[in-house]
C-alpha cells in the first residue's frame, strides 16, 4: 500500500510516542524521582533517604515515619534488659534495690534472699519493713527492698547474726576465728591471744584484725605479732 507524504507523518509521530511512553514507563511511571526501595526508604512527603536510617534512633523523615514500628533498640554492653523494655546499668544487678519495675534485677541473687516490694507502703522514701536502719515497722521484713535494699532471712536457732545481717553457725562465736566480715563473731570473747597461725612470729601481724598486714590467718592466732585480740 502506498503511504502518502501526510501519512507517514502521521505515523511517525505517534511511534515516537509510543517509544518515549514506554521509556518512562520503564524508569517508574508518572514519579521519576522514585525511591530505590533496595537502598532507599520513602518518607510520606517522597523525600528519599538511606535505608540505613530506617529504625536508627534518629528521625531523618519529616514526620519520623523512618522510625515507626521499630524494634525497641537493644541494650549497650554495660546495661541489661528490664523485662518490661527498659535499660539499666548491670553495676545495678543485685546491688540490694530495685530498679526494674518488676524487680528482676533482684531475683536469684542470693539463695533466701528477701526483697520484694509487696508492702504497702514500699517505695514511698521511707524504709517500713522493721528491719535494721528501718524508719517504721509497718510492713513485713524484706518487703520494702526499694527503700531498705536486700534483706537476709533471720537466722535459726542454731545460728546467729553478723552486724550485716549475714548469719553463722552459733559454734563459730569465739572459735578463734573470724567468721563475720566486721569479726564481731570473735569480740568479747575474753581474749584471743594464740601462735597457732602457720606464719606466727614473723614479725609481720597476720590474722586480719585492725592493724594487721594481712589476712592470712585465723583472728587472734598470731599473738606475738598482732597482740592479744578482743
Amino acid at each position: 500500500m502506498r503511504v502518502g507524504p501526510g501519512q507517514a507523518l502521521g505515523v511517525l509521530v505517534v511511534g515516537l510516542l509510543g517509544v518515549a511512553c514506554s521509556i518512562e514507563g520503564h524508569v517508574g511511571g508518572d514519579r521519576e524521582d522514585a525511591c530505590y526501595p533496595q537502598t532507599e526508604f520513602e518518607c510520606h512527603d517522597g523525600d528519599c533517604i538511606p535505608r540505613s536510617y530506617r529504625c536508627d534512633g534518629v528521625e531523618d523523615c519529616e514526620r519520623g515515619e523512618d522510625e515507626i514500628s521499630c524494634d525497641p533498640p537493644g541494650c549497650r554492653s554495660s546495661e541489661v534488659a528490664c523485662d518490661d523494655g527498659p535499660c539499666i546499668s548491670i553495676t545495678y544487678v543485685c546491688d540490694g534495690y530495685l530498679d526494674c519495675h518488676g524487680g528482676e534485677d533482684e531475683l536469684g541473687c542470693s539463695p533466701g534472699g528477701l526483697c520484694t516490694d509487696t508492702c504497702l507502703d514500699a517505695a514511698d522514701g521511707y524504709c517500713d519493713d522493721g528491719g535494721a536502719g528501718a524508719d517504721f515497722s509497718l510492713c513485713a521484713y524484706g518487703t520494702d527492698c526499694t527503700d531498705c535494699g536486700w534483706r537476709t532471712p533471720a537466722c535459726s536457732s542454731s545460728e546467729v547474726a553478723c552486724g550485716d545481717g549475714t548469719c553463722i553457725a552459733m559454734t563459730w562465736v569465739c572459735d578463734g576465728y573470724v567468721d563475720c566480715y566486721g569479726g564481731e563473731d570473735e569480740l568479747g570473747c575474753g581474749g584471743l591471744c594464740t601462735d597457732s597461725c602457720r606464719w606466727a612470729g614473723d614479725g609481720v601481724c597476720d590474722d586480719g584484725g585492725s592493724g594487721s598486714s594481712y589476712d592470712a590467718c585465723g583472728y587472734g592466732t598470731d599473738c606475738t605479732d598482732c597482740g592479744v585480740r578482743n
